[in-house]
């Protein structure tokens, strides 16, 4: 069983059924074909490897909170799907963000989702590397349901950026990046998300009593406090130097007093 469901991930067969019927079998949640007859492969509350390597956000893993659904066809970009399966397809979506509450925007296709782990192997002109960072680019499938092509497959708009490349974990693929969310960030954009990223990582944990229903995160780049709301009687601060201690006491009171 998953603990959470959060995405629909959407994928093509690359081929047509039932030829590749067992493939599936244990790796998808349902299959849809051509004619529009839905098969259920796994129960949708239990876990299926449907996502392979890949992130959203900042977790990897994707299959652990998502739900896999095939589409019979090849991927084709922006096309059309036959109507009885665009039917099919339409229903099953909307059930499934009833039973989930899953927004529109958190259908994706899976190479929205799907990517290299640091350590995976490629080849480039016939030799091998290896990744040493997380990078999109893993899988093309399912893109009738691209950016231009979701309105006309009876598909919600979907996510403006990926969450992955804007939190600084996951390199973009230039192509995919433009056929996903019509443009591609600029080397100066990417920079600053590593930065910011590392900005966060950076950040040194030191205890103070807690006060309720907040987490104060101090930017040792900065110098300033973010407030956020957290669970109650909880707190996480974080500091460059113990002499910071009573200029944060401060702010913080200072805070909670407005």
């Amino acid at each position: 069983m998953r603990e959470k469901t959060t995405l629909i991930v959407w994928h093509t067969i690359e081929g047509h059924c039932p030829g590749c019927f067992k493939s599936l079998r244990d790796f998808m949640h349902y299959v849809i074909y051509k004619n529009g007859e839905i098969w259920c492969m796994v129960e949708d509350e239990r876990y299926a490897y449907h996502a392979g390597h890949s992130m959203y956000g900042r977790d990897t893993g994707v299959s652990r909170f998502s739900i896999g659904i095939e589409l019979e066809g090849y991927s084709k970009i922006n096309a059309e799907l036959p109507e009885a399966q665009k039917l099919s397809a339409d229903s099953l979506r909307k059930y499934l963000q009833w039973k989930y509450c899953i927004p529109d925007s958190l259908n994706l296709i899976h190479p929205a989702v799907a990517c290299f782990y640091p350590g995976d192997s490629g080849y480039y002109k016939r030799k091998k590397f290896y990744f040493t960072e997380y990078e999109r680019g893993r899988k093309g499938d399912a893109l009738q349901l691209a950016l231009q092509g979701r309105e006309q497959n009876n598909f919600p708009p979907g996510p403006t950026y990926d969450s992955s490349v804007d939190s600084g974990y996951m390199k973009p693929d230039k192509k995919l990046e433009k056929l996903l969310y019509g443009e591609n960030h600029s080397k100066e954009e990417l920079q600053m998300f590593k930065l910011q990223r590392e900005r966060r990582e950076d950040c040194i944990p030191f205890p103070l009593l807690p006060i309720c229903g907040y987490e104060i995160c101090y930017d040792r780049l900065e110098g300033e406090i973010f407030p956020k709301p957290k669970i109650p009687f909880s707190l996480a601060l974080y500091i460059k130097e113990e002499k910071e201690f009573g200029m944060m006491v401060k702010n913080i009171l200072k805070f909670l007093s407005e």
